[in-house]
């Protein structure tokens, strides 16, 4: 589903962008490819990607090592070499609004047969709209001069998210996919969708099965 040497994730702010990405990497990386992580999203203020992936192998480049920590676009020049190394799977969680445009310094570097660009949305997000989004979707095919390879259908409602939930947004994105002009993958959480049915495995495919890394969850005590 995923065979590209760079692989761009982006979409506005809550949509799960960083969750895929993270599942993208390690996908890569347990098939024994050499991964690096661009962190190109700064507006995490509950988690960043990075911190769940320092346990792996996976090279993770945010801003520069002597600017660790510190949520800014900067684009350094180890990003750069990431783009261009040979042998080597490339995975960027790009930030939504106007920070996008950060990325377009790489564009005399990207060759468009290696390059996956994949629009993320969540029907359960404000931001789900479909002229917004269509507007979106074609400032990053200009800036980067390539197509668009998907939509991510991120759909979900954190930890209560049921099935029936993900199964409603189905028609809202479908649409706008229709109307972008492109196809879309299904995301589904191992969580809710452990044991497909045949008919839920036809409902949804293409799909991708992943693990939820990011959480919100907290417990209130309630006096």
């Amino acid at each position: 589903m995923f065979e590209k040497k760079i692989n761009i994730l982006f979409g506005e702010y809550g949509t799960g962008k960083t969750e895929l990405a993270i599942n993208l990497a390690k996908n890569f990386e347990s098939k024994g490819k050499l991964v690096y992580f661009l962190d190109l999203d700064p507006a995490k203020p509950h988690f960043r990607a990075r911190d769940f992936l320092k346990k792996e192998k996976i090279k993770i480049l945010a801003i520069g090592e002597n600017f660790y920590g510190l949520d800014i676009p900067l684009i350094s020049k180890e990003m750069l070499q990431a783009i261009i190394e040979p042998n080597v799977y490339v995975v960027i969680d790009l930030g939504g609004n106007d920070w996008f445009r950060v990325i377009g310094q790489f564009k005399p570097l990207l060759n468009p047969e290696e390059v996956g660009l994949y629009l993320v949305i969540n029907y359960y997000r404000p931001v789900f709209e479909i002229s917004p989004l269509k507007k979106f979707a074609k400032k990053m095919e200009t800036l980067l001069g390539i197509k668009l390879s998907n939509i991510l259908n991120n759909s979900h409602l954190l930890e209560t998210t049921k099935k029936s939930d993900v199964i409603n947004a189905l028609p809202k994105v479908l649409d706008i996919a229709k109307q972008i002009g492109v196809p879309v993958i299904n995301v589904l959480s191992e969580e809710t969708f452990a044991n497909l049915s045949e008919k839920e495995k036809e409902i949804f495919k293409p799909y991708w099965l992943i693990k939820r890394f990011c959480s919100y969850s907290f417990k209130r005590k309630i006096s």
